[in-house]
């Protein structure tokens, strides 16, 4: 079963069930033809991203949940996770997905929702279930895009300087932005957006990433031969900062993505109605 989360016009992701682990997620780009309510033929989606990037799935990339079990003396239990899917419940602007690992003792909870003015807004929710201590080490939102934005721009600066693009080209491996100083500081690094080649205001294919967080946070970009492109980012949280007994749980700050396929302008119009909320 597919099930789209869009605004009808911009922003477009499709979810598709599978019968082993979380479902997979893929990228069905951006533009006003852009109809969300036709379903993409399976064969033409892709390989997808897991909605959480798994070593039991064959995801050797930066995994997007990072923990470990504190068993008395002993740590380092259930660093590698195998999700399984309880439930998915869609409304025509919301997607909640639950998923359990009783091996690992975790539940977890995504989210999606559709944001008036284009965008969307994601965020994960995990929830220990075993009678041990789990202490998290990360835990980001990561959505795939397509190989033909080859462009990264994000913010950087310094006093009277401050929130100055920079820009570098997609490369195979991980590229991380962490901003450790409690809060966003002159550099701003609270955004990044990928684009097609010489992408600006105007022209070019964009897609946007920010999280919705005053403390420390990161923001990533990976690209695998195998696996493609990945853009997402989350909280950044200190060693031991994060250890939930049985039953306590920790969520992620919303994760917001926005694209555009005029240029930045209109990625920033369309997620006009998202940065108000913060």
């Amino acid at each position: 079963m597919q099930f789209p989360i869009s605004d009808g016009r911009r922003t477009r992701l499709e979810f598709v069930e599978v019968d082993d682990g979380l479902p997979v997620l893929t990228w069905l780009g951006v533009g006003d033809t852009a109809d969300a309510g036709e379903p993409v033929p399976l064969q033409d989606l892709g390989p997808g991203l897991p909605l959480l990037g798994e070593h039991a799935h064959a995801r050797y990339t930066r995994p997007h949940l990072r923990g470990h079990r504190v068993e008395g003396d002993r740590t380092g239990g259930a660093w590698s996770t195998r999700f399984r899917t309880d439930d998915v419940t869609a409304t025509s602007d919301t997607l909640r997905i639950t998923g359990h690992d009783d091996g690992a003792g975790l539940r977890l909870v995504w989210e999606a929702e559709s944001l008036a003015g284009g965008g969307l807004r994601l965020r994960c929710t995990l929830t220990n279930t075993a009678s041990t201590a789990y202490v998290v080490e990360g835990l980001e939102v990561v959505v795939p895009v397509g190989d033909h934005l080859t462009e990264v721009l994000d913010l950087t600066g310094r006093h009277e300087r401050e929130r100055s693009p920079q820009r570098h080209e997609v490369t195979d491996g991980l590229w991380l932005r962490e901003e450790r100083g409690g809060r966003p500081g002159l550099e701003a690094a609270t955004l990044v957006a990928l684009g097609t080649p010489h992408f600006s205001t105007t022209h070019g294919e964009v897609v946007g990433v920010h999280v919705g967080w005053s403390g420390n946070s990161v923001l990533r970009v990976e690209r695998s031969g195998a696996t493609g492109t990945t853009v997402g980012g989350g909280e950044l949280l200190l060693p031991g900062e994060i250890s939930l007994a049985q039953g306590e749980s920790y969520a992620t700050p919303w994760v917001y993505v926005a694209a555009a396929d005029d240029g930045l302008d209109q990625l920033f119009q369309g997620v006009r109605a998202a940065w108000v909320l913060l």
